[in-house]
């Protein structure tokens, strides 16, 4: 769960200089299998993968498939 998930669930959030200083410093992701990603497409990469996951636990996902009959 997230800061703003928090916040907007009226929690209070504060992220210290500390924790910011740590978000901000250079990362990497062992054997992360998309090596060629920058540090910001990593995230957004695992944002958007965390999303499914939550979709899923909630029962949100709505998958939607397209099948072609063969005559």
């Amino acid at each position: 769960m997230g800061s703003r998930t928090l916040a907007a669930d009226g929690i209070t959030v504060e992220i210290t200089p500390k924790l910011r200083e740590a978000m901000a410093e250079e990362w990497t992701w062992p054997n992360y299998p998309m090596h060629w990603c920058t540090r910001s497409e990593i995230r957004q990469v695992s944002n958007e993968a965390q999303k499914i996951h939550d979709d899923i636990r909630h029962g949100h996902l709505l998958i939607h498939a397209h099948a072609r009959a063969l005559v």
